[in-house]
């Protein structure tokens, strides 16, 4: 039975955050329906310091573009997937007259820097795919169609229910990177709070941003150190400025939390106020009293913080779970 070709255009590899989410992790599903063909812009090693700047590092890259070029030139795919880079246009005019059908995949606000010329990028593609509503209503008078399909996670199998807070002890976790650590120093004023009333111990995976006076912990990332964090977690965060940058952020940091019944923590920007129902499953919070006011709630109310994780989990299942997207994902495609 004939399985249609699919070629697809990642930012960078398995430890590119958002190549990860938004494409890689896709792949087991997509291959049952296509023959997948993968092309990483970035290699492994662009996304560590001590590689990035490296001659390799930098031949790495012009290797992998010229093997794109290669691929798509010379072959034909029935359908082109590019996650958020900016493809020659005279390339994506070449595939489209060779009858590939071009699929971009956005999840953040990458638009802001070519700001004069991105609306005519993204008519050169005959689907959009974005992570928020909030992308696809800045996007809404374009005339290629776009879906929806926010970052999803896998929901781990937990080997047994969330135990309840230790009165001495909170263990809050933050995942993310050097770029997005900034958000920290938001909850600054709060951790220093609640420190005076219990140990805190700030837990920072993927970056190494001082908290002064707070009690940081710092990991670096991997798949199987996230995995322990999270199991070892009391409050997953997600502090956020208010720009429109922010406000086309996908939300994954809540998602993965919710994903282990962690109970969260938000800033009120964009599709942090989709996926927290405030009081329900999670906390959606505006300034520094409010953080320290759900901090404290949480420890004190221990019940009913595990009834957040919970509800956390249950939302992850029924909308933001691969197992629900991937299906949405397929269809979109070939249709």
């Amino acid at each position: 039975m004939y399985k249609p070709t699919l070629f697809v255009i990642t930012v960078g590899s398995e430890n590119h955050a958002s190549s990860r989410i938004r494409m890689i992790n896709y792949f087991e599903q997509l291959k049952e329906t296509f023959n997948l063909t993968w092309m990483p812009l970035r290699g492994y090693r662009d996304y560590r310091s001590e590689g990035k700047a490296s001659l390799t590092n930098s031949i790495d890259k012009y290797w992998r573009l010229l093997k794109t070029i290669f691929f798509l030139l010379g072959f034909h795919y029935d359908y082109v997937v590019v996650q958020k880079e900016i493809v020659a246009s005279w390339l994506l005019k070449h595939v489209k007259r060779k009858g590939s059908v071009l699929i971009f995949d956005m999840d953040d606000a990458i638009y802001l820097a070519h700001e004069n010329n991105f609306s005519d990028y993204l008519n050169l593609f005959d689907k959009i795919i974005v992570s928020t509503p909030f992308l696809a209503e800045r996007f809404k008078d374009i005339d290629t169609p776009i879906l929806v399909i926010p970052s999803s996670v896998f929901v781990p199998n937990l080997a047994e229910n969330r135990k309840l807070l230790n009165d001495q002890c909170i263990h809050i976790s933050w995942i993310g990177s050097p770029s997005t650590s900034k958000y920290l120093t938001k909850v600054h004023d709060a951790l220093l709070e609640l420190s005076k009333s219990c140990e805190v111990q700030m837990h920072i995976m993927g970056a190494t941003i001082q908290l002064d006076g707070v009690n940081c912990i710092y990991h670096d990332w991997s798949i199987e150190n996230e995995r322990t964090l999270l199991s070892n977690t009391d409050v997953g965060i997600m502090p956020l400025d208010n720009t429109e940058w922010e406000t086309m952020k996908g939300g994954y940091k809540l998602l993965l939390y919710m994903s282990f019944g962690i109970p969260v923590i938000a800033d009120a920007v964009g599709t942090n106020t989709l996926i927290v129902q405030h009081g329900i499953n999670g906390y959606l919070a505006q300034e520094t009293s409010q953080w320290l006011a759900y901090f404290k709630r949480l420890i004190s109310h221990k019940e009913e913080t595990i009834q957040l994780g919970i509800n956390g989990r249950k939302t992850v299942e029924t909308t933001y779970s691969y197992d629900v997207n991937a299906s949405r994902l397929i269809q979109f495609i070939k249709n």
